[in-house]
């Protein structure tokens, strides 16, 4: 075939796919295509398997580490079209440190004139600002084992995590049209040291071949919400302090409240939000304030958030309280703790604590968190009532709580911890617990709590978990209830879809006395990085698990499989992931 034929075949196939994707998601695609010099292969490969508009890129090899460097993109286009204009280009993040969690952020911006925050991730992910939208898909993800480092190029010697992909930015025609060049420029933000890094084109390490469409309709979609099935998943942080307090001046963590809620909402891209304070932290006016700047974040479908504040026990430990409604009770569990004011009547014991709330005729539970810690231990031999503590908090930045043998080596938590109290002596003493995880996020970074700052309240440097709930409808209700009824269970971050019935029962359910021996686990579970490790928990420890080392591991992973079963007993999923992340569903108990 001669050469004009294959350059019109291909302006056919090009024009062709342009328009399909015009008529069926509205919007005009333009593909970075830039030939490379010698110089620049293998830092930047060449995005050359689809047929889009060409557009120029300059100045894309800067590597952009946290809080230091600027790449800038300039995007000169042939623009005529009444609908928004979506820019595809390759692009890359990762972190230098051996610790798996997500630290730092970024900024994205427009034209000089509107800001995209954005932050590391190792799924896909979408930031939006005044009508602009900013996408990360990521294709690929390389993850090093604890203590080794992954070698890139000459540009990037170590890293422990790196995410490749394309990026897309989508600007609406109002922006597009003040100008024929429109100019992309990403700084890194954070306030602190880190390690995290992006750049504006991918390492040598190359893409699988990508599906342009799939990142369009990601792109112009409502949201981004994951499901299995008709059920849908949602991530949220529920545990989190800011550094604001009327009554006191201060508050135990950093930045305004309306700092940690935009934080949660615009960068950590959280699905669901709970910021709780401390209860000796506000006075009632304090509690009205957060109380009503809840209200106002509340978003059905977009960004839910949930009332509460932790009751801080010395003596008892430390539970979360959760209202479905505005204008529950501040109950405290010591007045002497603030010192002076007008307080309500003092809580010093979990079980006055339930009580007092539900004389008051609110729909509330608790959660107590960091129980084997020494400091604020949750003891397994007191304060327990199933119908109010419906959830314990295994992983936050505190570290782990699952177990006295967990791999706790493996973190600087600088936390002293006991051999009891755990997660699991709290489930082999009887008590019915669902399982989640959150921040505890003390640094203004809610759902992204910073891994590599130690704050002089926590002795650690630990980052966030995250809360997942099975819903059918995305708003405060169903999310509530979720927590409420036990659906819902933890990750140390990622989103790690996690789908568990034994039997007839899902996650967070009692199956009635057995008459026989065995019931079928059934098990869906997508991870965001390869599996490397899935278990099935009880009393008497690991009954299953199925070892996933070798080359043909996946992020999808199915089961269904009968093992032997006993009353008396109750079984959680652990899945682990190549990279370290986590996530631990809620027990199944058999009565």
């Amino acid at each position: 075939m001669s050469e004009k034929k294959v350059q019109q075949e291909f302006l056919i196939k090009h024009q062709n796919r342009q328009k399909y994707l015009r008529d069926n998601y509205g919007v005009q695609t333009f593909v970075h295509q830039k030939n490379m010099s010698n110089d620049e292969k293998g830092l930047l490969d060449t995005v050359s398997n689809f047929f889009y508009s060409t557009v120029n890129i300059v100045a894309t090899n800067t590597v952009i580490s946290n809080g230091k460097g600027k790449a800038s993109v300039d995007f000169e286009v042939d623009y005529n079209y009444d609908i928004p204009a979506v820019i595809v280009f390759p692009f890359s993040m990762g972190i230098n440190s051996v610790n798996p969690v997500e630290t730092g952020y970024f900024n994205l911006k427009i034209n000089e004139e509107i800001d995209i925050p954005f932050s590391l991730t190792k799924h896909n992910k979408r930031w939006e600002a005044n009508g602009c939208k900013f996408l990360f898909h990521v294709e690929k993800v390389l993850t090093s084992y604890l203590g080794q480092t992954i070698k890139l190029d000459p540009a990037m010697l170590e890293s422990s995590i790196v995410s490749l992909g394309l990026a897309a930015v989508l600007v609406p025609k109002n922006i597009f049209a003040r100008d024929k060049i429109l100019k992309i420029s990403i700084k890194g933000i954070s306030s602190i040291k880190s390690k995290t890094w992006c750049r504006i084109g991918k390492p040598k390490d190359g893409l699988a071949f990508m599906n342009v469409e799939e990142i369009i309709k990601e792109i112009v979609a409502n949201n981004m919400i994951r499901t299995i099935g008709n059920k849908k998943y949602l991530f949220g942080d529920i545990h989190v302090h800011s550094g604001e307090s009327d009554f006191l001046g201060w508050g135990c963590g950093e930045k305004k409240r309306v700092e940690n809620f935009d934080f949660a909402r615009n960068i950590a891209g959280l699905d669901f939000f709970c910021l709780s304070e401390h209860d000796w932290q506000m006075d009632n006016n304090d509690w009205e304030h957060l109380q009503s700047l809840t209200e106002s974040y509340n978003e059905r479908d977009k960004f839910v958030t949930l009332h509460g504040y932790e009751w801080t026990s010395p003596n008892y430990g430390h539970r979360n309280v959760y209202f479905l409604d505005k204008g529950g009770i501040l109950f405290r569990s010591s007045r002497k703790m603030v010192g002076y004011g007008e307080w309500q009547k003092d809580n010093p014991t979990p079980d006055e604590l339930w009580q007092t709330l539900k004389n008051e005729d609110v729909d509330f539970f608790t959660v107590p968190h960091h129980p084997s810690t020494s400091q604020f231990p949750v003891s397994t031999e007191n304060y327990y009532n199933e119908n109010f503590d419906r959830l314990i908090e295994i992983y936050s930045c505190w570290g782990f709580s699952e177990s006295s043998y967990d791999l706790q080596e493996k973190f600087n938590t600088g936390v002293s911890r006991t051999e009891y109290n755990t997660v699991r002596d709290h489930l082999n003493n009887g008590r019915k617990y669902g399982i989640i995880c959150s921040s505890d996020a003390h640094d203004g970074h809610p759902g992204l709590s910073q891994g590599t700052e130690k704050r002089s309240q926590l002795y650690h440097y630990l980052g966030s978990g995250r809360v997942a709930v099975v819903v059918d409808k995305f708003d405060r209700n169903s999310i509530f209830y979720a927590l409420k009824n036990r659906k819902a269970y933890g990750t140390t971050g990622e989103p790690i879809l996690l789908e568990y019935r034994l039997g007839d029962a899902e996650m967070g359910e009692t199956i009635e006395e057995l008459q026989y021996s065995k019931l079928p686990v059934n098990l869906n579970i997508v991870g965001t990085t390869p599996l490397r490790n899935i278990e099935v928990v009880s009393n008497e420890g690991v009954v299953f698990k199925a070892n996933l080392d070798g080359i043909n591991r996946d992020r999808n992973f199915k089961l269904v499989k009968d093992i032997v079963v006993k009353n008396k007993s109750y079984y959680y999923i652990r899945v682990e992931q190549d990279d370290g992340e986590r996530a631990w569903s809620s027990p199944i108990w058999i009565d």
